[in-house]
């Protein structure tokens, strides 16, 4: 809902201006290892580490389950805001909700 918010709105700058699974704007030839670090019946949290170009990085996934599956709740990167917390802030920033 909140990339949803992020990109309905009218300011240009609010959109997310990379992909915040790789970590970066331009990737190729991606290459993933993933390694379960925690895991419920209700939730699980995946490191992901990332090569993509000639640059390396790891994400953390944080997952809900949801009926039959699991679905993306958040996105962590190797620094700063979280996708979630990115995201509420551009929509804050940029007056969407």
């Amino acid at each position: 809902a909140l990339i949803k918010a992020n990109y309905d709105n009218p300011d240009p700058d609010a959109a997310l201006d990379y992909d915040p699974l790789v970590q970066a704007q331009d990737f190729e030839d991606v290459k993933t290892k993933f390694m379960v670090k925690s895991e419920t019946p209700a939730a699980a949290t995946i490191e992901v580490a990332i090569d993509n170009l000639d640059a390396s990085t790891t994400v953390t996934l944080d997952l809900v389950k949801i009926g039959d599956g699991w679905k993306l709740a958040n996105v962590h990167g190797p620094d700063g805001p979280s996708l979630a917390e990115e995201l509420k802030q551009l929509n804050s920033n940029s007056g969407g909700d």
